[in-house]
């Protein structure tokens, strides 16, 4: 498996360096998605809302004029063959959008993304049966003039608990860290966002809820008009963290140097109706 992912990057790398020599046109404004929900995990239990998530964050963006690829329950193989895909498609593109939710694990200061195939008996297991996520957003740097990723798999994850069991006779268990650890970016129109802060864990949904805390934070700003995508996701942190009591907030990491607008229009609509219960928690922080 790993000879054949390591095979699917190579061809992906040769792509993108095809298309590098061709001029993108300055009327290409595309707007590209890949949605991504991983949930019937074969060691690890099936995720509530992943799926959902993914379903309802694409059916958003196809409103907003994106061109989506909605994909669930990838295995390793499908997982990096449809990223290539994604990426040789983005070149030249407005803008590239990649959302995952599912599982994924830090192992020393490098995140990876986890297939529903994965196991993770061990640490050389790591690379063979997981995608990186900063090779995903490097890929994507290249391709597209805009990258925005967000990053919805800061859950607990039974496989990065079995992996740091196996590390721990030789010491190495301190390595997989809590949640994801933070990420480098190089584009300089580049923006990550996590479900959680990093080395945090991240709520897969409450009782009855259909979508996760970011997915529903997201769902309920995304489609405002005249929202400028900075603006919006501090009004998704805000509701992250009263939909989680102030237990879990998103991070991002911008290098935006251009505004964007998931819905352009005129007015950006009245602030966050949980402004009180944020503040509520702001001052119970201080204490």
């Amino acid at each position: 498996m790993r000879a054949v992912i390591a095979g699917i990057w190579a061809v992906l790398a040769c792509c993108v360096a095809v298309f590098a020599a061709a001029p993108a046109t300055a009327a290409d404004t595309r707007r590209l998605a890949l949605v991504i929900g991983n949930a019937a995990y074969t060691d690890a239990g099936r995720l509530i809302n992943t799926a959902n998530d993914a379903d309802d964050i694409a059916a958003s963006l196809q409103r907003l004029g994106f061109e989506v690829t909605r994909e669930k329950d990838l295995d390793a193989v499908s997982f990096g063959s449809v990223v290539a895909a994604f990426v040789a498609k983005a070149r030249g593109a407005e803008v590239a959008l990649f959302f995952f939710a599912g599982h994924a694990l830090q192992l020393g200061t490098t995140n990876y993304l986890i297939p529903i195939d994965a196991r993770l008996a061990d640490e050389f297991a790591v690379k063979r049966e997981t995608i990186s996520a900063q090779d995903i957003i490097e890929q994507l740097e290249g391709a597209a003039r805009m990258s925005l990723v967000f990053l919805d798999a800061c859950r607990n994850n039974p496989l990065a608990e079995r992996l740091k069991k196996s590390l721990a006779p030789a010491g190495r268990a301190a390595s997989i860290g809590r949640g994801l650890a933070p990420i480098n970016t190089r584009g300089r129109d580049t923006l990550l966002v996590y479900s959680a802060e990093p080395g945090e864990i991240a709520e897969d949904g409450v009782g009855n809820a259909r979508n996760s805390p970011f997915a529903q934070g997201l769902l309920k700003h995304i489609d405002t008009a005249g929202l400028e995508i900075e603006l919006m996701l501090k009004r998704v942190t805000a509701e992250v963290r009263v939909a989680t009591n102030g237990k879990q907030q998103p991070e991002r990491l911008s290098k935006l140097q251009t505004e964007f607008y998931f819905k352009p229009g005129q007015g950006a609509g009245p602030p966050s109706s949980n402004d009180a219960e944020l503040a509520r928690l702001r001052a119970e922080n201080e204490r």
